[in-house]
């Protein structure tokens, strides 16, 4: 690789991480204003929280804090994959990340918890008319979430810190 393509490779960074970091923040949004349509609408947020974040996370650490990609031995519809480069700064992020994204996982359990209270309260104004909620959908939002929670901390307890050493 010549400098010149590598002076655009890295031209190219900045403004690709900071697109990755909007468009996740845009689906952020996109999913909290989607989930007040109704309960069942709600689910986005457990694919929010997965994909907005997994983009935010690539864009940060692709754009400023200098994360490498190698290629992987998998190839994918004819075309090689790519796969980052477990530096000690890259272990770290991610030992956060995956923090993070298990007590949002433990905070949106919470939220369908209340969500489920609150119907149940509500449900009782509503019986006349015939309005029907779907706390089933809910508690099984609340077990997913629970689950993607737990599965996260796993992730976060595998990653020790005598491994930030060794890389």
């Amino acid at each position: 690789m010549n400098k010149y393509s590598k002076a655009l490779r890295h031209m190219w960074r900045i403004p690709y991480g900071i697109f990755c970091i909007l468009f996740g923040i845009a689906f952020f949004g996109v999913s909290i204003w989607v989930s007040t349509f109704s309960d069942i609408a709600s689910m986005i947020f457990i694919v929010s929280l997965l994909g907005g974040g997994f983009i935010i996370n690539y864009g940060i650490g692709y754009a400023f804090l200098g994360d490498e990609y190698k290629l992987s031995n998998y190839v994918r519809d004819g075309n090689s994959t790519f796969e980052v480069i477990e530096t000690p700064k890259f272990l770290k992020r991610r030992l956060w990340v995956t923090f993070i994204a298990s007590i949002a996982y433990f905070l949106l359990a919470i939220y369908y918890i209340v969500r489920i209270i609150f119907n149940i309260k509500n449900s009782a104004y509503y019986e006349h008319i015939g309005y029907n909620f779907n706390n089933g959908a809910l508690i099984a939002f609340v077990v997913v979430s629970l689950i993607i929670a737990v599965v996260f901390f796993l992730i976060a307890a595998k990653t020790k810190v005598e491994n930030f050493k060794k890389k």
